[in-house]
């Protein structure tokens, strides 16, 4: 019964995520860091703000706040960068980090909080750079639906009249997505009228391109290594 209950309040939390008006926080279960654990923590993930970004690399992560703020989450390497733009996709700040493995974010009034998969620490980082809250998110059932929501399924946000979404537009290569990215945020206003405000495709189209020739070489490769025992078998026993 116990687990029936946990499966349902997991599940009004992710529809009430999704009809939300605005985003607002994942209401992960968690525990705070010891303050050893905040001093190691902030000690290897430190902060630089950026008056700029130019990279041309798909959305990783995206929120949009009710003030029709856009959070928007990049990354290259170990190096992850979120950019704040307005909602005429002005630049207004940003700020970048070093991680490794997966990485989410989203807002909290006007802070961000950032999701470290790997250590599973859910951090706030504030409008100055500063990390000012350390969070451990506990195991569990409800904790991974969450979490799976706000890496993979977060993808469309309306806030009062407007709609804004990320996507893939190449045809049938959306099937091939290994890294879970989009290179375009789109915004509807009530009319239905849309506005690509970022727009990577060409550049995702070719990294997928080459994603699939890589799997399709390797995918040759040890083909062939396999069966070229079998062939070779089979033309002895031919010649016997």
């Amino acid at each position: 019964m116990k687990k029936l209950l946990s499966l349902v309040i997991a599940f009004v939390l992710l529809v009430g995520m999704a009809m939300s008006t605005f985003a607002a926080p994942t209401p992960f279960v968690t525990d705070p860091l010891t303050k050893e654990e905040q001093a190691t923590f902030t000690e290897n993930s430190p902060v630089k703000k950026i008056e700029e970004f130019n990279w041309t690399t798909p959305i990783r992560c995206f929120d949009v706040n009710e003030d029709k703020m856009i959070l928007l989450l990049f990354s290259r390497s170990s190096e992850y960068t979120v950019c704040v733009y307005n909602s005429d996709f002005e630049f207004q700040y940003g700020f970048s980090f070093d991680a490794y493995g997966t990485v989410a974010c989203e807002w909290s009034g006007n802070d961000i909080m950032v999701f470290f998969v790997r250590s599973d620490i859910y951090a706030k980082l504030d409008s100055n750079g500063q990390w000012t809250e350390f969070y451990r998110v506990l195991y569990s059932p409800e904790n991974r639906k969450l979490r799976d929501y706000l890496l993979y399924k977060k993808t469309e946000i309306s806030v009062e009249n407007t709609t804004y979404k990320i996507q893939n537009d190449m045809g049938m290569l959306n099937l091939i997505q290994v890294e879970h990215s989009h290179s375009q945020l789109i915004k509807i206003d009530e009319n239905n009228n849309e506005t690509i405000l970022y727009d990577v495709n060409n550049e995702q189209i070719i990294r997928t391109i080459v994603v699939l020739i890589f799997i399709i070489g390797v995918a040759s490769t040890a083909f062939f290594v396999l069966i070229k025992p079998i062939i070779q078998d089979t033309k002895k026993n031919k010649k016997n």
